[in-house]
Order: structure tokens, then sequence, then C-alpha cells
């Protein structure tokens, strides 16, 4: 509709003190809109300089730490303020490179976490496909990762080990399959006794047709002692 039809219709119905209040309306919730902006791009520095922040922190995570920020403040706790200071905020750290910076020190916490972790845990971690699965195997090894980091911090875990470690599980597991099928075990017992699927140990087996050396300490010879030379 065009803009003087819609100014004629609304004039007919609300009259000229009524479109006048509309305008005015508008107009300060423009105002009051840069204002809020403008509020919150100021409290985004002091927000990230908190104790509490961390740049891989949940959005809503971030919220609960503005808004406890703000007790007090004279923007109070209003949400529009916080979600502008949520989005500020993100958006600084990126540009800083912060975001950037605490991606690589999870990666080399995920690292030196995963060089500590069992070996068997490991090879279980690995196979799990379930988010819950794996933070549920890794949850005894959590206790120095920072509770609201701990989903992330299995995601890089889980991304560590696919790229350092899964070609030579699946290696490993498919040579341990292959040699307890030839020892007479069936595809059901070998997939019990390793702990993986059927599924899983007819991909890898593909994958991987030659068998590799198992080490004396490998964890599948645990599993499998009859696998031992």
């Amino acid at each position: 509709m065009a803009l003087p039809r819609l100014l004629l219709l609304l004039g007919a119905s609300l009259g000229f003190q009524g479109i006048s209040s509309l305008l005015r309306f508008g107009v300060f919730n423009v105002v009051r809109g840069a204002q809020l902006d403008a509020d919150a791009k100021q409290l985004a520095p002091r927000v990230m300089a908190l104790p509490a922040y961390h740049p891989l922190l949940p959005e809503a995570d971030v919220a609960e730490i503005v808004a406890a920020h703000l007790e007090g403040e004279a923007t109070g706790t209003d949400p529009r303020v916080i979600r502008r200071v949520v989005a500020h905020t993100s958006a600084l750290a990126w540009s800083r490179g912060l975001h950037d910076e605490a991606e690589r020190d999870m990666v080399r916490q995920a690292t030196a976490f995963l060089d500590r972790l069992p070996a068997q845990v490991r090879d279980q971690v690995g196979f799990a496909h379930r988010t819950a699965a794996r933070r549920s195997m890794l949850e005894p090894y959590l206790d120095d990762v920072d509770p609201r980091l701990r989903d992330q911090f299995v995601s890089y875990v889980r991304g560590v080990e696919e790229k350092a470690y899964a070609r030579s599980r699946e290696a490993r597991y498919a040579t341990a399959a292959r040699g307890l099928t030839a020892r007479g075990k069936s595809r059901s017992a070998a997939s019990r006794i390793l702990g993986v699927s059927s599924a899983v140990l007819n991909r890898i087996e593909a994958a991987h047709p030659r068998d590799v050396t198992l080490a004396p300490d490998d964890p599948i010879l645990e599993r499998a002692p009859e696998l031992r030379p």
C-alpha cells in the first residue's frame, strides 16, 4: 500500500493527535534502541574482563554473567540490554581474535588430555557415535575442566582423536576382528569382545584390509588375550 494512502487511512481512523502519538512512539523506539546499543557497546569490554567470562561459553551462560554484572547498574537487568551486550561481547571477542585463541587453547588442552587418557577409554570415545555417550565415558576424567565448557571440550576431544588416532585405531581393531574370526569366533562374538558394533567392524575391515602389529600393551589384548603372539 502506498505511503500517502496509508497515512490517509490512519488519519481517518486515528485523527491528527493519534498519528502524532504514533510517530512520537516510533521515534522514541528508534532513539531508545540506539541508546541501548550504545550502552551495550560500552558494557561489552567490561564483561569480557570478568573472570567468569570465556569466549567459548554458550550464549545462555554469557547472558547470566551479564545479568549478574548489571545488578545495581543504571541500565538494570533489562532483557533488551542483556541481549545486546551478549551480541556485542561475542562480536568483540571475534574481532579481537579471542575466540580463535580460545579454540586453539582448547585444542591444546584436548590433545594433552587424550595423551593422559587410558588407551582403552580413548578407543571407546573414538568409536562412540553419540555426544552423550562420549560425555558419559569421559566424565570421570573431567574434574579439571570448567563444568560450563565440558560439552564443548568433549567435542574438541572427539575432533582431536579423529585426526590423531582414528586411522591407527581402526586398523588395530580391524586386525583384531580378523584375528578373532580366524580363531573361530563369530562376527557377533568378535563384536562383543571388542566392544564395537558388527557394522563398524565390517566398515573398518573393508577400509583397512592389511593387518597391523598390536603392541604388547595394546588394550585390545586385555579384551582378547588369545590374540597375544
